[in-house]
């Protein structure tokens, strides 16, 4: 099962894998289902991802560990809400100090959402919810992405959407939206004519 990754999932899996036989198990019941075509979808994204990466000096060992954090900030809200009926963020000021604000704890953020995009069944069954929705509207010349997050929704939308004329960006995290700015700047062809917005 584990040939089907190619080198760079195959060297993530091996990253998340060595540091937890949890994660390892998880994967591992979500990969095992997956077909050749779908391991070659995912180095193909991760292959842009490591250009990303590269591009703002994050390392893939760097990359990892905030793909951890993120892990474990879900797991520690799951059990406050699972002993509380409440999240242990109440107030959107709170939100807005501590994460959607916080350049460094975003930015960590979004770096390991979009390791969890391949590695995670449920975000991985979004982004192919995203795609069979993008087929069905191949004719598009206006879009809206509301929590562009990592930019991999954005950027597979300007490069499916051939008539695209105007793409429109909005979030409640600079941090995050200019990750996304990055993402599709450094890996969407500049002759492809399309009018950018960005909104935060």
């Amino acid at each position: 099962m584990r040939s089907k990754r190619k080198n760079i999932s195959e060297k993530i899996y091996r990253l998340i894998s060595d540091n937890s036989s949890f994660q390892k198990k998880k994967i591992d019941s979500f990969h095992k289902d997956l077909m050749k075509k779908n391991f070659e979808e995912m180095e193909f994204y991760l292959i842009l991802y490591k250009k990303f990466l590269t591009k703002n000096n994050i390392k893939m060992n760097q990359a990892v560990a905030a793909y951890f954090e993120m892990c474990r900030d879900m797991f520690t809200c799951h059990i406050k809400f699972l002993r509380t009926g409440k999240y242990p963020v109440q107030k959107l000021a709170d939100a807005k100090k501590n994460v959607y604000y916080n350049k460094t704890k975003m930015k960590s953020y979004m770096v390991g959402l979009a390791i969890s995009q391949f590695f995670w069944s449920t975000h991985y069954k979004m982004f192919k919810h995203l795609q069979s929705m993008i087929d069905k509207n191949i004719n598009t010349r206006s879009y809206l992405e509301i929590g562009p997050g990592h930019g991999l929704f954005s950027f597979y939308s300007i490069n499916k959407l051939k008539k695209l004329t105007h793409f429109t960006a909005v979030d409640i995290s600079k941090t995050s939206l200019n990750l996304t700015i990055n993402f599709i700047k450094s890996l969407i062809s500049k002759n492809k004519l399309i009018d950018y917005e960005f909104i935060a």
